[in-house]
């Protein structure tokens, strides 16, 4: 986790938060101007569940609280996730599982995300990359 890290500042949390790729990074300047979001959180839980045999610990990516809904978040590139790509991650695949079990057996909803969710359109994304740039050098 130490290869593109993101500190960024949230006005909406007042806070920094730590982002831990760019794919998150981008998720949460989507996240952040999202006028339907009431919270959010990075980070904001670990669990460890039996996965075929094997304990798997994981942390979720992001929780989200909007106006019609709370979800967890679990984010990876898509090569990651799949099965049948020799570059998938079987630690990836593994956290996927044991999140979908936790959920299921704790009654939330849980959402995986891509890139080809989160980056489907970009320019989107860097326009409001711009917006928070030009805005917090105006706020000094």
């Amino acid at each position: 986790m130490g290869r593109n890290r993101f500190f960024v500042f949230s006005r909406r949390l007042n806070r920094e938060v730590r982002l831990y790729n760019s794919l998150k990074y981008d998720h949460w300047v989507l996240t952040e101007s999202d006028v339907s979001v009431m919270n959010y959180c990075e980070r904001p839980l670990e669990i460890k569940v039996s996965v075929a045999g094997k304990v798997v610990e994981t942390v979720f990516d992001m929780w989200i609280k909007s106006e019609i809904e709370e979800k967890f978040v679990f984010i990876r590139y898509s090569y990651e996730i799949d099965p049948d790509i020799k570059r998938s991650s079987e630690q990836a695949i593994y956290e996927m599982y044991a999140q979908k079990i936790w959920f299921a057996e704790n009654n939330k909803t849980h959402c995986v995300l891509t890139e080809e969710d989160i980056r489907h359109n970009p320019t989107i994304i860097e326009n409001k990359k711009l917006c928070f740039l030009f805005s917090s050098r105006f706020l000094r």
